[in-house]
């Protein structure tokens, strides 16, 4: 009697443990296309609690992605955060970029973007981009 209470309350946890994680995977599925084109290129993503499973921030540092990537990624309508440095994403992804209504967030380091051109697309924005914005440059470039 104890070892089938036992063996039922492993397979509960066990259960509980498999939905808990299948969860963090799940994404709207308006957005999976673009949640799996995102774990190809070995980034990853958080989706925020009460968001209906849409995805709010995206990682791609230290991956290949380019700026036909960012043209994938940017489909995102609620993205907040964007992380891309590293990456050979370049200035042809900055319109696109300052177009994109939720993102508040933007980290560059090291990628192929230019200093210049960036901060010329935050003064253009005419608040279509939050001040918030964050530009993390290499010293050299």
């Amino acid at each position: 009697m104890l070892l089938v209470a036992a063996i039922t309350m492993a397979v509960l946890v066990g259960v509980v443990l498999l939905l808990l994680y299948a969860a963090q995977w799940t994404v709207h599925p308006s957005e999976q296309m673009i949640a799996d084109h995102i774990r190809e290129l070995g980034g990853y993503f958080r989706k925020k609690p009460g968001s209906g499973q849409r995805i709010r921030y995206v990682n791609l540092d230290d991956t290949e992605a380019s700026d036909r990537d960012m043209a994938i990624v940017l489909e995102l309508p609620l993205l907040t955060h964007l992380e891309i440095r590293n990456t050979n994403v370049t200035d042809a992804s900055i319109p696109g970029i300052f177009a994109h209504k939720a993102l508040s967030s933007l980290g560059v380091e090291g990628s192929k973007m230019t200093e210049s051109k960036l901060y010329r697309a935050v003064r253009n924005s005419n608040a279509r981009v939050s001040t918030d914005i964050i530009f993390t440059m290499d010293e050299d470039e």
